[in-house]
């Protein structure tokens, strides 16, 4: 595993319960739900468009990458999928996932502790989550030509947006805890999904503070 991952998995496994109660609304006091609101709506957003498109028969296995405190993993599997595996650097988070699917069939779930780059998943999957992922990764053109490679014919993902006041204090305040980030344009975008050869084969959604990117592979 590399320095900057070391630095992403230490960064997440510190923050584990705080990030969790972002998506648990059982844990929030009023404050909390009001700051959500207005400030992290986008992360309501793209779990309503991941959701919305992996909600179909022909996606049956879905690998989450940086699947955090395994919410979406929780809500693939009420989806009805049969099999559905988590893959994260934060060991704080892998052990959250596990208390929050331990109420589902054990072979239907695995948890993977890694860099996605440097591990052999052992699986082939329908389609790959990569929401909240582009951020922390070094080389995302060999991340989607990777997943091109390996045969996923569905991926939902999102990217930070550069630019404006909220995405520079999020930067400030990364840089203070020392862990790494990455922001972009749509140009950005455009230019790493078309060098992994899926020029033509996505779709970009603005959601303000992210851009949510679903592509659709050609067999």
């Amino acid at each position: 595993m590399s320095d900057r991952s070391r630095l992403v998995g230490r960064f997440y496994s510190q923050y584990a319960h705080d990030f969790d109660s972002i998506s648990s609304s059982e844990d929030q006091n009023c404050l909390d739900r009001t700051i959500n609101h207005l400030f992290r709506r986008t992360m309501v957003l793209r779990f309503l468009e991941t959701l919305r498109h992996s909600e179909k028969e022909e996606i049956r296995s879905v690998l989450d990458m940086g699947c955090g405190p395994g919410r979406y993993l929780v809500e693939f599997l009420r989806q009805g999928k049969t099999r559905v595996v988590g893959l994260d650097m934060a060991e704080g988070m892998l052990s959250i996932a596990a208390e929050v699917l331990a109420e589902f069939d054990e072979d239907r779930w695995g948890l993977i502790s890694g860099e996605y780059l440097a591990t052999d998943v052992g699986e082939q999957f329908d389609s790959a989550c990569l929401i909240g992922f582009p951020d922390y990764v070094e080389e995302p053109i060999r991340v989607f030509k990777k997943l091109r490679e390996q045969g996923v014919r569905e991926i939902y993902a999102s990217f930070p947006r550069k630019g404006g006041f909220l995405a520079w204090q999020r930067r400030a305040r990364y840089r203070l805890r020392r862990c790494p980030l990455y922001l972009y344009s749509q140009t950005d975008v455009d230019r790493i999904l078309d060098a992994a050869g899926m020029a033509g084969q996505y779709e970009i959604k603005d959601l303000g503070r992210d851009m949510f990117v679903r592509v659709v592979l050609q067999p």
